[in-house]
């Protein structure tokens, strides 16, 4: 029997959900932490929306400085959050760390790139005390690695430093949102710029910390010995998305990153612990059913040092969503011949993404995410080719222990957990996205769809056959009997759009 966990990708962001994710026995470690904490005399321990800050009594805080920020991996948190607190608490240094629940939202894809990895900030009373603790650390932590910090400028495998506020010094800009600032040398107030790949301002010239190079020996990228990036399609904490060339014979490549110790406990029970496991899944999916010639031909896949490279040929086209544009419906003008002309392409493409979809299937293969964005569209041809296969699942595996991502609205498996027929809900979906304005709020209400559907159906003639037979399936899809029926109508109907418009 296939078990996994189900995901919601837009209800990660609740801060709520993360109690859901948070280790019990890590909790109780934290708690404990925390009670030790607010006991010391010379502290003042506070807890915020996603902090608990300790900030010295006994040394005033400075406004701004160099500041210390520790990474970690969802596994060794709170074994370098109780080293350092070794180290820092009796010189009393202020400092503040995420807490355990929060841990793993910051482990999320959508959780702010800029922020990602900064489980502990220190704040140094002085430039001497901040190189002696940066030096501390370099030894007492370089047996631990953990998320990268995209601002900052590493110097060891968990730890990074950047110049910035240490106290909320705000300005306001012309729309009156509240903006964090420092001072510059004359005084005045400038942005505090935490931004990728800036770590200090221009006018700050200090660069007295360095890497140990002897503890961390650079290793050659094997990625960018054979590869030449030419854009960057996607970014998420998960990992980016590369356009690229591969050297050696000039193919046009995408390569997808899973950037090592990224998702939380909903890894847990997967291999890697983290995303890297969807992404390894992929890879072996894209290799089984690469003849059917429905989704990116596999070309290599990389285990490096900061995460995994799914290599794959680029597939030329354009995202279905884009084909909304064209819908007669958003324009009160259209003739009849262009609502014919409409819905002629989308019978051709429809058409074969369904017969695509299903030789999918029969290889014992569920795409079970699938939505406009994921669908590329060669429209000189009017065929599709399936590009995300990341919570897809193989039949033929016994218990397969990663997480299933799915969107609300396009899986069936988000209303009912079934998972046999939930690509065929997923086409009627996608289907009907394309001639009805579908807005978000209505993709986890299937009456309001219906609705849709039968306005659409007044509207113009020549697609009410159509809209009746996809609110019957609407109305039944919990029936997987009457749910088939519907989708031989719904493919006899676009059949029957090519015979008569060519």
């Amino acid at each position: 029997m296939i078990t996994m966990k189900i995901m919601n990708i837009n209800l990660i962001k609740n801060i709520e959900y993360a109690e859901l994710l948070s280790q019990p026995e890590n909790s109780k470690l934290s708690k404990l932490i925390l009670k030790k904490l607010k006991s010391l005399p010379d502290y003042e321990v506070k807890q915020n929306n996603f902090f608990i800050e300790c900030i010295s009594t006994k040394n005033i805080m400075k406004e701004q400085g160099w500041k210390i920020h520790i990474s970690a991996s969802n596994n060794n948190y709170i074994h370098i959050l109780k080293e350092v607190i070794r180290i820092i608490v009796p010189l009393n240094v202020s400092f503040k760390w995420v807490s355990i629940k929060n841990r793993n939202i910051m482990l999320t894809k959508d959780f702010l790139r800029e922020q990602a990895g900064k489980f502990i900030t220190i704040y140094p009373q002085n430039n001497i005390q901040f190189q002696v603790l940066c030096r501390i650390f370099q030894k007492k932590l370089r047996q631990y690695s953990g998320v990268p910090i995209l601002t900052d400028k590493s110097i060891g495998n968990v730890i990074s430093i950047r110049y910035g506020g240490f106290k909320k010094i705000l300005d306001y800009d012309n729309e009156g949102d509240g903006i964090y600032c420092i001072r510059d040398t004359n005084k005045k107030l400038v942005y505090d710029r935490r931004e990728i790949g800036i770590y200090k301002p221009e006018w700050i010239t200090e660069n007295f910390v360095k890497p140990l190079n002897n503890l961390y020996p650079k290793q050659k990228s094997k990625l960018l010995e054979q590869y030449n990036f030419k854009n960057a399609l996607q970014f998420t904490n998960y990992g980016g998305v590369y356009e690229a060339i591969q050297k050696k014979d000039n193919l046009h490549v995408v390569i997808k990153e899973a950037k090592k110790y990224f998702g939380g406990n909903i890894f847990n029970n997967s291999f890697p612990k983290d995303v890297r496991s969807i992404r390894r899944n992929e890879y072996l999916i894209l290799q089984k059913i690469s003849l059917i010639n429905a989704t990116p031909k596999p070309i290599s896949y990389f285990k490096e040092k900061s995460g995994d490279y799914l290599v794959e040929k680029y597939v030329s086209g354009d995202l279905l969503r884009t084909l909304r544009l064209e819908n007669p419906l958003y324009y009160p003008n259209a003739t009849e011949d262009e609502y014919n002309q409409y819905l002629k392409k989308l019978s051709h493409i429809f058409l074969d993404l369904y017969f695509k979809i299903n030789k999918i299937n029969k290889n014992g293969i569920i795409l079970n995410d699938l939505t406009p964005n994921n669908i590329i569209v060669d429209l000189k041809t009017n065929s599709a080719k399936i590009i995300d296969l990341e919570s897809s699942v193989d039949l033929s595996c016994e218990k397969p222990t990663y997480p299933l991502f799915v969107t609300p609205g396009y899986s069936e498996y988000f209303y009912s957990k079934k998972l046999s027929t939930n690509d065929d809900f997923s086409w009627v979906m996608c289907l009907i996205d394309m001639l009805i304005a579908r807005a978000q709020l209505l993709n986890i209400n299937i009456k309001l769809i219906i609705q849709s559907l039968e306005f659409c159906r007044e509207i113009q003639d020549s697609w009410a056959q159509l809209c009746t037979h996809l609110i019957l399936y609407l109305e039944h899809y919990k029936n997987n009997s009457k749910t088939q029926n519907c989708i031989k109508e719904i493919l006899s109907d676009l059949n029957k759009e090519i015979q008569i418009y060519g």
